[in-house]
């Protein structure tokens, strides 16, 4: 099972979706599908119709929170929401995050984007929360992935370090292939912050970031008129 995770960099704003963008997502040919840092609303109809068409017919999208952007999930296979409660810390954290159980599966799946938070007391009350989730989950088949705006192989900020200890305690925090997620606009600053938490319930997954495929720009500087600053987050999940 092929896992895409992808953040948009919508900010908060409804913003227009290249044109390029289904033929990205046909050619990365995922099971499950997460948007993040992506808006929902009426301009999204057929964005949801093109996944559709790719096979990607079951859809799910995080509440609405004024001024926030969310996270979408689609899918092969039907989903149900799931249980878990959003982080509360404030409402970025609870609007990018979005929890959904895939029953023909026995797999659940939480899309999320942690919030740059330039508070370091929120930014901590984050990751505890998130912390809390994660380790509550033990005993389930489930997957956390998405923008973590940190890297488990450098932690110099809260997440890295959780996700160094979630490593300790058995779960996957898998580090994909690739010299970046992330890229700034003028292409001098490039980091590695997209990723997955999976449950030790699980296979490893082999994980890689996709910058280009099939001659598409799928992630790189302004000049490079790419999709988006953040390249997709590929997994595959050993089934």
């Amino acid at each position: 099972m092929r896992i895409v995770a992808w953040n948009l960099g919508h900010q908060t704003l409804e913003r227009k979706i290249p044109a390029t963008f289904i033929e990205a997502v046909k050619s990365l040919v995922p099971d499950i599908l997460i948007l993040n840092e992506y808006v929902h609303g009426v301009s999204r109809k057929g964005l949801v119709a093109d996944l559709a068409e790719l096979g990607l017919s079951a859809c799910g999208v995080s509440d609405p929170i004024p001024k926030q952007n969310q996270v979408l999930m689609a899918s092969r296979v039907p989903q149900v929401p799931g249980d878990l409660n959003a982080p509360q810390t404030t409402p970025a954290a609870t609007a990018n995050f979005l929890h959904v159980l895939l029953p023909s599966r026995d797999l659940e799946v939480v899309g999320l984007r942690a919030p740059a938070y330039g508070d370091r007391a929120q930014l901590e009350t984050y990751w505890r929360e998130v912390e809390g989730l994660v380790l509550s989950s033990v005993q389930r088949r489930i997957l956390f992935v998405g923008d973590l705006n940190c890297d488990p192989d450098r932690p110099t900020k809260p997440g890295g370090r959780v996700l160094q200890r979630l490593r300790a305690a058995g779960w996957y925090v898998p580090s994909p292939c690739g010299d970046w997620s992330f890229i700034s606009k003028n292409g001098q600053r490039s980091s590695r912050i997209d990723h997955a938490i999976c449950s030790p319930m699980l296979r490893p997954p082999a994980a890689r970031y996709t910058p280009r495929i099939n001659g598409l720009v799928l992630a790189g500087s302004t000049s490079e008129l790419a999709i988006s600053d953040h390249a997709p987050l590929v997994l595959d999940v050993e089934w």
